[in-house]
């Protein structure tokens, strides 16, 4: 069975005279990014709940903009340790968050 693309996964070789040497092939599944966009999807919009009383889960496209913004922080995250979010949840008052 192959590998899904967007899992995590490790190789492990050996340099030998004539080339290289698979010694171990691991993935993980059920790790990847589209379980993270889902984690961090869930834990923003319990946060804008909380914070600006919106919520994101019962409207369509203030689910599809934060979904949208996971994915911008996700790429983000892969190369910084902060990213910043921004939901404009409202033309005259966006909603921010930092991860």
């Amino acid at each position: 069975m192959l590998a899904p693309l967007c899992s995590p996964q490790v190789s492990i070789v050996a340099l030998k005279k004539h080339g290289l040497q698979v010694l171990c092939h691991v993935w993980d599944s059920d790790l990847g990014g589209r379980n993270l966009d889902e984690l961090l999807f869930d834990h923003f919009a319990a946060e804008f709940k909380q914070t600006a009383k919106i919520d994101i889960p019962s409207n369509k496209k203030a689910s599809f903009k934060l979904r949208t913004a996971v994915g911008k922080v996700r790429a983000q995250l892969a190369g910084q340790s902060i990213a910043h979010l921004i939901v404009p949840a409202q033309p005259s008052a966006p909603v921010q968050c930092a991860v």
